[in-house]
């Protein structure tokens, strides 16, 4: 749910856009979130997941509008 609600950002990264590599470092958060429940290191929280989920879902939206300017660019 946290990820569907940070793709309501895509308006705004439209107008601001962020660079891609903003977009899959906004990705670490939750894959080693993912990762260390995954090996039990520890367990999570429904907070946890709701921030990494917010932060991941906010940069799946940088990642699209990324490559969406750079198409609308090459294509030109």
């Amino acid at each position: 749910m946290a990820i569907l609600l940070g793709y309501l950002m895509l308006p705004a990264l439209f107008l601001m856009p962020l660079p891609f590599l903003v977009g899959v470092l906004l990705q670490v958060p939750m894959l080693a979130d993912g990762f260390t429940q995954y090996k039990k290191w520890r367990e999570s929280t429904n907070w946890l997941r709701v921030v990494t989920g917010l932060l991941s879902g906010v940069g799946q939206g940088v990642i699209v509008v990324s490559v969406v300017n750079f198409l609308v660019e090459s294509l030109s």
